[in-house]
């Protein structure tokens, strides 16, 4: 069994305990071993340097630093020193430390065969060093004596997320005959992500691999936050876990965006236009997050959207704002019985004629 801290979130109840999974519920973990390669990863040279890979601005990245800086010179320390251009090399060993758990005898061992990158197995291609690395770094000690820590993050987010109202947001806005949170779905966190949330299936299980937002690592427990934070801070939740809607419901309509979407045209080197609907489902989960945001946050949603938006463009999605507002002006004056996911055509023609614009504009 993993050896981790939980949070169980009945989405029926609405409440929060310690115990099981079942069905319709959430487990919210910030992971043993999965913490371990967040560490590791904090004290390469990158993500000592990198400006916004490791979250540096909290009182626990400080406990970490004086507590690992001295092993820095492990040999481990060099083979996982990646880059902003080896993003995917990042992803695979943090990420793919979610598949170990560690033993009775106090060795990592597989417990799935989960990827989070098809083509990548950093983590478990570095096992033998990284099971030196805990043993010599005394790690497991470490994580024991935060685990309060690790327990209160967890409560805080959950009280902070909206997951129930969330969670029956997208059921209602993509009725899929199989969606993504028909029962169960797992959020994976750690304190010192700052950036790279992505969502993967884990044992036929939906997961979120999230960044903790700033208000729930920056305050104090039981603080309540401006209502602004908390609509900003849903952001990075919600647009992991609508892919889950999202992406089947462009395979429904994939003929479609493939006619009347031109990935060059609303791209400028994001890196997603290498796979089929990267670039389209990119743009839908933010603007899905953006009608959220003006059903239950309406007396910020200007400011926060147009704050994510310009964001999504910096990262390459260079019409964000416009596609945004597109969604939600067609989401406002649709049929009560529409759903987002009826409003699929109208956005592809919309995309259509606006992308021709793009193209003359050249």
């Amino acid at each position: 069994m993993k050896k981790v801290i939980l949070i169980i979130i009945s989405i029926i109840f609405f409440n929060c305990s310690f115990g099981q999974k079942n069905e319709n519920q959430i487990e919210i973990s910030i992971p043993e071993v999965y913490e371990l390669s967040n560490i590791i990863l904090a004290i390469t040279p990158y993500g000592l340097k990198d400006e916004w890979e490791v979250q540096k601005e909290t009182e626990y990245y400080k406990e970490v630093m004086a507590y690992f800086m001295p092993f820095a010179k492990h040999p481990l320390i060099e083979k996982v020193n990646y880059s902003r251009e080896k993003w995917d090399y990042y992803l695979s060993f943090r990420t793919d430390a979610y598949s170990f758990i560690i033993d009775t005898n106090g060795n990592l061992i597989k417990n799935n065969e989960f990827r989070a990158q098809d083509d990548r197995m950093e983590f478990e291609a570095n096992l033998e060093l990284v099971n030196d690395f805990m043993k010599v770094s005394k790690f497991r000690e470490f994580y024991k004596k935060h685990k309060e820590y690790y327990n209160t993050l967890m409560l805080e987010y959950s009280k902070s997320q909206m997951i129930p109202e969330m969670t029956s947001f997208l059921k209602k806005e993509f009725p899929l005959k199989t969606n993504s949170l028909k029962h169960s779905f797992n959020i994976v966190a750690s304190p010192l992500i700052c950036r790279m949330n992505c969502h993967r299936d884990v044992s036929n299980i939906p997961t979120d691999f999230i960044t903790i937002p700033d208000h729930i690592l920056k305050g104090k427990p039981g603080d309540r936050p401006m209502v602004q934070y908390i609509a900003q801070g849903i952001h990075m939740l919600f647009t992991e876990t609508d892919h889950g809607f999202v992406n089947p419901t462009t395979e429904i309509f994939g003929e479609e965006v493939k006619e009347k979407f031109d990935a060059i045209q609303w791209d400028k080197e994001s890196g997603y236009s290498e796979y089929e609907f990267g670039v389209f489902n990119e743009y839908m989960t933010w603007a899905v997050y953006d009608i959220f945001t003006h059903k239950y946050f309406p007396e910020v949603a200007d400011q926060v959207c147009l704050k994510w938006a310009k964001q999504n463009e910096s990262r390459g999605f260079i019409h964000s704002t416009a596609f945004n507002s597109k969604l939600v002006e067609l989401y406002n004056s649709k049929q009560e019985n529409e759903t987002i996911k009826d409003l699929y055509p109208k956005i592809l023609r919309w995309c259509l004629k606006e992308g021709n614009k793009i193209a003359k504009s050249k």
